[in-house]
C-alpha cells in the first residue's frame, strides 16, 4: 500500500509502577534509582521501512 506507515514506539517495552507510599521511579524517594524511566520515543516507517526524517515529521499535518 503506497500510503501506509509504521508508527514504532522505543523503549516502550517497561512498565513501572508506584510504592506503597506513592512515589514514583523518577521520584528521590525510589529505592532503586538504577530503575529510573528512559524517555518514550518514536520512529515513523514508510511502506518501504525506511525511517521518514523527524523534520518532515514536523511538517506533515496530524489527521
Amino acid at each position: 500500500m503506497e500510503d501506509a506507515y509504521t508508527l514504532v514506539i522505543n523503549n516502550g517495552t517497561k512498565t513501572f509502577s508506584y510504592t506503597a507510599d506513592g512515589n514514583s521511579p523518577i521520584n528521590n524517594m525510589w529505592p532503586d534509582r538504577s530503575m529510573a524511566p528512559t524517555n518514550l520515543t518514536f520512529t515513523v516507517y514508510d511502506n518501504l521501512g525506511r525511517p521518514i526524517n523527524k523534520d518532515a515529521l514536523a511538517k506533515c499535518p496530524i489527521k
